[in-house]
């Protein structure tokens, strides 16, 4: 799944069609942090670090601003948005069940 930082369907939705268009289980390695207009970066599960991008030109890719541990202090701060933030560690224990 391509251009999260365009507004879209939720992860879980996606996750839900794929598993019924081809009938196979999921396991998302990349997890977004926000979407659209809200894109912060992406969780790298497997290593449980958070990719964060600084928003770039419109038309230009985004670059990299940051890479920190899920479990570091400093990155509700360096996501810059509390929601979000939270909407993460969420879908971090969903995920990890």
């Amino acid at each position: 799944v391509n251009k999260l930082a365009r507004p879209s369907l939720s992860p879980y939705e996606l996750i839900d069609q794929i598993e019924a268009e081809f009938g196979i289980s999921c396991c998302p390695l990349l997890w977004p942090v926000g979407s659209g207009d809200r894109f912060r970066g992406v969780l790298e599960r497997g290593a449980r670090r958070v990719h964060l991008f600084a928003r770039g030109e419109r038309g230009k890719k985004a670059e990299e601003a940051a890479v920190v541990s899920l479990d570091d202090d400093r990155l509700e701060a360096l996501i810059g948005d509390g929601e979000l933030y939270a909407q993460l560690i969420d879908d971090v224990e969903m995920l990890d069940g």
